[in-house]
């Protein structure tokens, strides 16, 4: 949301419509210079679609984006966790064990799916106190 609200935002100054460059849409530069309060209307209306639109995921995506949930919180609050519990060369490493090791299993009776992983990387100082 943060993004779309910026590049809203952007449009609202000349300096992008107004450089030696030209504009790779011309339609919208001469509506900002010819008609500012329909210009700031059709911006609203785009920002206000990619919001509502946000998680539309076309079928053939690779990313595909979804709403926040509960599993959301979960990932976030180890995370967290696992920041203030572990250095920083380590946390890497403490959060891809967690990730397959606790949450993938939980999640599989839910999506039917297996995505494992056998365990976490070394990391170079495991690999080097050996």
């Amino acid at each position: 949301v943060l993004v779309v609200k910026f590049l809203k935002r952007i449009f609202y100054r000349g300096e992008y419509f107004e450089a030696d460059t030209p504009p790779l849409n011309p339609e919208v530069q001469r509506l900002y210079k010819e008609d500012r309060d329909q210009f700031a209307k059709i911006a609203a209306e785009c920002a206000r679609l990619s919001v509502e639109e946000q998680h539309t995921n076309p079928k053939d995506a690779l990313l595909r984006l979804v709403p926040w949930s509960n599993e959301h919180e979960i990932i976030r609050s180890a995370q967290q966790a696992i920041m203030k519990q572990y250095p920083e060369e380590q946390q890497k490493d403490e959060f891809i064990g967690w990730f397959f090791n606790s949450l993938v299993p939980s999640l599989e009776g839910k999506t039917g799916k297996s995505p494992r992983r056998s365990s976490p990387r070394k990391s170079k100082k495991q690999d080097s106190a050996r």
